[in-house]
């Protein structure tokens, strides 16, 4: 399943859902620290998204 994510990723990198479901692969094989870096992604990447209506408020 994690190289799947990975393909996903490599075709859609800005993508925070595979970034997300591959962060769950990689908790569930008990590999933390690359889960948290992925989640660590999914939040930059929200962040990202929403900065330009937080401005526009």
């Amino acid at each position: 399943a994690i190289a799947d994510f990975d393909d996903a990723i490599r075709l859609e990198p800005d993508d925070s859902a595979h970034h997300a479901a591959r962060g769950q692969a990689f908790s569930a094989n008990g590999d933390y620290d690359r889960a948290l870096a992925d989640y660590a992604d999914v939040l930059v990447q929200r962040d990202l998204e929403e900065a330009p209506r937080r401005v526009s408020d």
